[in-house]
């Protein structure tokens, strides 16, 4: 699942700001900067909005355990 760091990370590279990103995930600002604010009461329903939103933008999400680490990169685009 995305992480608060990771979203922040995937709208700079998309150039999205808060209020693009619940935008393309169609929910509200404010479940966006609560999650990046790591606040607890964001439902998981708007966090899985936002990660499908990220996604469908082109980012991929590498998570923690993996090899190269918790990060973002922009995701290979096939003709």
């Amino acid at each position: 699942m995305i992480t608060p760091r990771q979203c922040r990370a995937a709208r700079a590279l998309l150039g999205w700001s808060q209020a693009g990103l619940a935008k393309e995930a169609d929910i509200g600002l404010d479940v966006v900067r609560r999650f990046e604010r790591s606040e607890s009461d964001t439902r998981s329903s708007g966090i899985i909005a936002i990660e499908k939103a990220i996604r469908r933008g082109g980012v991929k999400l590498l998570a923690a355990e993996g090899a190269e680490g918790e990060g973002v990169r922009i995701a290979n685009v096939k003709a």
